[in-house]
């Protein structure tokens, strides 16, 4: 097995890059061109440190048994410190770890690669003054269905500046002109809530990692000086099971109660945050259906696509499939159950 101390231990003195800034070479490759690194960046404010890039997977191949694993750590001749990993894998690998979440650790983001191209991958961590002069490198581990890693490398990233440069300044004014841009950062939450209830336990199961995603993504827009935060959205969905009534109130009390949750981190005014919510996420079970290999695939899909009404649809897949509806109440429905957010800025 390779550890990523010993991996980075071995570069620590040997990072290629040599940079001023803490910007990335636009599109650097990485696994001999399967991946690309883009829009790399690295910033410290007060006592925290922003690390920001796209990781580029749709040139990778993954075989079905397979993942891929991208470690990024910071490292200096004294210091390493892991950051959150990436896993990219193939359908049954991707399967396996839904079934069994606890063999992954929790700060390990995973990627069904048929369903990603590009990972937005966004962290903070505390800031300590080894950090600025430290290198931004990455474990890049293929590992096979049995967890054996089967090939791993260490590749540089960044290496930072973060010492503030003493120079002589030119100064030209240029009146500018006035052009803001409006961004938006978005992701999905999969917050866990006890059965038929709409109140968040912050620490139940995996609601610590899933919640931490979306304070990152606002932290990453609210903490830079150069924009301001104008709209914030979230929308909850639920899964078919159970009846719709049930489902609705559930995506609606559940909706309400993380705006609660994230208003209360941050204190926005109630203008800014908007909510929304679907009872039933059935687009996302058609796209995991048409995605599978269950044998009724496609007479499933049709009951999907029907004008049945959602109640009699899921109890005509229950009733006529009982094999293939168990595989999606334990592979698929948890997936449905999500909250997705975007931040405008």
């Amino acid at each position: 097995m390779i550890t990523i101390n010993n991996k980075i231990a071995k570069i620590a003195g040997s990072v290629l890059l040599s940079l001023l800034g803490v910007a990335g070479v636009k599109g650097q490759p990485l696994m001999n061109g399967q991946v690309t690194i883009q829009n790399l960046s690295v910033s410290r404010s007060d006592d925290k440190l922003f690390i920001s890039m796209d990781i580029d997977v749709s040139a990778l191949e993954v075989k079905s048994n397979r993942e891929v694993i991208f470690t990024p750590a910071l490292a200096s001749d004294d210091h390493t410190l892991s950051l959150p990993a990436v896993m990219i894998a193939g359908r049954n690998r991707y399967y396996h770890h839904l079934r069994n979440n606890k063999l992954r650790p929790t700060t390990t983001e995973l990627y069904r690669r048929s369903d990603v191209s590009v990972v937005e991958y966004r962290t903070v961590v505390p800031y300590e003054k080894w950090m600025n002069t430290a290198r931004l490198v990455t474990l890049n581990e293929i590992c096979g269905c049995s967890d054996e890693t089967l090939a791993g490398e260490n590749e540089p990233l960044l290496a930072l500046q973060l010492e503030p440069k003493v120079f002589v300044p030119d100064f030209v004014y240029i009146r500018p002109k006035a052009e803001p841009k409006i961004n938006v950062l978005e992701g999905s939450a999969f917050i866990d809530f006890p059965v038929n209830r709409t109140e968040i336990h912050e620490n139940y199961r995996r609601n610590p990692v899933e919640l931490q995603k979306i304070l990152n993504t606002i932290d990453a827009v609210r903490n830079d000086a150069d924009t301001r935060i104008i709209a914030l959205s979230i929308k909850g969905y639920a899964s078919p099971e159970s009846p719709y009534s049930n489902n609705e109130r559930l995506a609606k009390g559940r909706t309400q109660t993380l705006k609660e949750y994230v208003q209360k981190q941050y204190n926005f005014p109630e203008s800014i945050i908007s909510t929304d919510y679907e009872p039933e996420d059935w687009a996302g079970l058609e796209r995991a259906v048409e995605n599978s290999d269950l044998q009724n695939r496609d007479a499933i899909l049709a009951l999907i696509r029907s004008n049945m009404e959602p109640d009699a649809k899921e109890w005509k897949i229950k009733k006529t499939y009982p094999a293939d509806y168990s595989w999606l109440l334990k592979n698929i429905y948890p997936g449905l159950r999500h909250s997705d957010y975007a931040v405008k800025y």
